[in-house]
């Protein structure tokens, strides 16, 4: 099995209440990531809500305490075994086909990691230069702020000017 977050095979794989698996270390920085800190989180795959509220046991009856589970629980993964208990001509050619189907899935996911990684790239790229220009968009609007705030000015000083021009003649 495969974590949907690393795309890679899962390592310390723990569960969702929602039943998705993921590495203990992948759920861990995708909770991580949530700013502010939250206790309610969603699962990275179908956005079902879980809690991360730490259980204070000595709070609940002992009757009680074998039927409460954390959110997020270790999971024990039995790989099915290679060899088969009867060896013949099917299971070589089911195997060599099982691992062909393995090669294959493992370079499409290095292609789908390395597309991941260029987009990612990209989008940081692109980022950067959005940044920039809102950079200049924002001084650009700050400048014509300044200077609508002298024209006024200059014109205000003008009509007095003006006025008190007219009065002295």
């Amino acid at each position: 099995m495969s974590c949907y977050i690393c795309l890679e095979d899962l390592s310390s794989p723990v569960s969702l209440p929602c039943g998705h698996v993921f590495c203990q270390d992948c759920l861990k920085r995708a909770v991580q990531a949530i700013q502010p800190y939250s206790t309610l989180h969603t699962c990275p795959t179908c956005r079902s809500q879980y809690h991360l509220a730490p259980l204070n046991l000595s709070a609940v009856p002992p009757q009680l305490r074998p039927y409460l589970t954390p959110s997020i629980r270790k999971v024990y993964i039995d790989l099915p075994s290679a060899k088969s208990e009867t060896p013949g001509p099917s299971t070589s050619e089911s195997s060599s086909g099982l691992a062909i189907e393995v090669a294959r899935l493992r370079a499409e996911n290095d292609a789908l990691r390395h597309n991941c990684f260029m987009w990612r790239k990209r989008a940081e790229v692109h980022s950067a230069a959005t940044l920039g220009l809102l950079e200049l968009s924002r001084t650009a609007k700050d400048q014509v702020l300044h200077v609508a705030r002298q024209r006024d000015m200059i014109q205000n000083n003008f009509l007095r000017l003006n006025q008190d021009f007219q009065r002295q003649q």
